[in-house]
């Protein structure tokens, strides 16, 4: 293990795919301090002018048109990539994937979206030798996630792995692991000295966020947790979602002396330990 090197692919829809990488790396390095990794998501390094669009097309579209999204989800959730699919991925995005694998020449390659896994997958099938590891960063397994090329699924749960077995896939390829976290979760820390860094009082706490792109919390949401506050404490974190941080901020209601709003943050496992939901 002491010499093995990880190239490990993500892709930017939403944070948690790549942050879901980045903590299997930095787990590695805590167990086998010797090993190399590489977090890459290629469609930003190898097409830095069009994936930003794509994603920020992605982004809007899941705030404006969340109904959209589910259905072409539902309608898709059966099917893998088909070949004309992976090509037109390859072409978009991955010219150049083969020369980055060669550069950096990987024991293993680990994805944790399921676009750089097809295309890892096709590469394979035109004469890749290295072993991919598809690492299913949903709770759910959509048809995308299914190539034959893949050597190993490692999956966040028993009923992932269901699935994965009912599409065909052997149970010699599948693991279930969970979804990787960063090493700072892996130890709870004291309560009360979680509470007492963030300033929070020391009384039935609870957690409210959602991801990287924080939570578009609606009107009825927001009347809920008002009123939760009235008999405990509510931390809200709204990651990287600026404009609803802005429209907290400005809620009368919600400077309630037992309501916290925070945006972005990297210390999301002290929070955790100071909540108790």
């Amino acid at each position: 293990m002491l010499s093995k090197r990880f190239l490990i692919l993500s892709e930017g829809f939403g944070t948690g795919h790549t942050r879901a990488g980045a903590a299997l790396a930095d787990g590695l390095h805590r167990l086998y301090p010797g090993v190399c990794t590489q977090v890459m998501e290629l469609g930003t390094m190898l097409n830095p002018k069009i994936a930003p669009v794509i994603f920020s097309a992605y982004r809007k579209t899941v705030y404006k048109q969340p109904k959209m999204i589910g259905m072409l989800y539902r309608r898709q959730y059966h099917k893998q990539l088909n070949e004309l699919a992976r090509i037109v991925l390859h072409k978009l995005f991955y010219t150049r994937a083969l020369r980055v694998i060669g550069g950096w020449e990987p024991d293993a390659i680990v994805c944790t979206h399921p676009f750089p896994s097809a295309v890892v997958a096709r590469l394979k099938k035109l004469g890749l030798d290295i072993p991919l590891y598809t690492l299913i960063t949903d709770y759910d397994v959509h048809g995308a996630w299914v190539s034959q090329e893949v050597n190993q699924y490692l999956v966040p749960s028993p009923e992932a792995g269901k699935k994965l077995r009912a599409r065909g896939v052997e149970s010699s390829r599948i693991s279930v692991t969970g979804i990787p976290v960063h090493p700072d979760f892996w130890d709870c820390g004291d309560k009360s000295a979680a509470r007492a860094r963030f300033g929070f009082r020391d009384m039935p706490t609870a957690l409210v966020m959602g991801g990287g792109w924080g939570i578009p919390l609606e009107e009825s949401m927001m009347n809920v947790l008002v009123r939760m506050a009235n008999q405990l404490q509510v931390i809200v974190c709204t990651g990287s979602n600026d404009k609803l941080l802005a429209k907290l901020a400005a809620a009368p209601a919600f400077r309630h002396p037992h309501i916290h709003v925070l945006g972005f943050t990297r210390e999301i496992s002290t929070l955790m330990d100071a909540s108790d939901c």
